[in-house]
């Protein structure tokens, strides 16, 4: 895919019944890096701090870091459950003796990308 470029994508469900209608799905890809060094410390019994660095290539716009997680067994959720514009992020509500998956994505103008 090129930089800068927008793309439109048609996605369709199928199963036993067939086809369902399509939806359309738009993409702008920005040719901007993804955040690098992500490390999720403890911060207490039931939260973790996520940290990263800026990505390799520095972002030429304003931007906003989206947070995603899930669980090993669910994978990573696709709404974001927060965002900052900072390089770290506390994610809490956290249960003991569960392994959870974090994803750091970054967006521009607040949009995710």
């Amino acid at each position: 895919l090129l930089d800068d470029t927008e793309y439109t994508f048609i996605v369709k469900a199928y199963n036993s019944k067939g086809e369902g209608p399509g939806a359309a799905v738009t993409v702008m890809i920005t040719g901007e890096s993804a955040p690098r060094d992500v490390k999720a410390v403890p911060y207490n019994s039931s939260a973790v701090k996520l940290t990263w660095q800026e990505p390799a290539q520095n972002p030429t716009h304003e931007t906003t870091y989206y947070i995603y997680y899930g669980t090993v067994e669910s994978g990573v959720r696709s709404v974001p459950v927060g965002s900052t514009k900072d390089k770290s992020y506390t994610m809490g509500n956290l249960q003991q003796s569960v392994v959870y998956v974090f994803e750091v994505s970054l967006g521009l103008a607040g949009e995710h990308s």
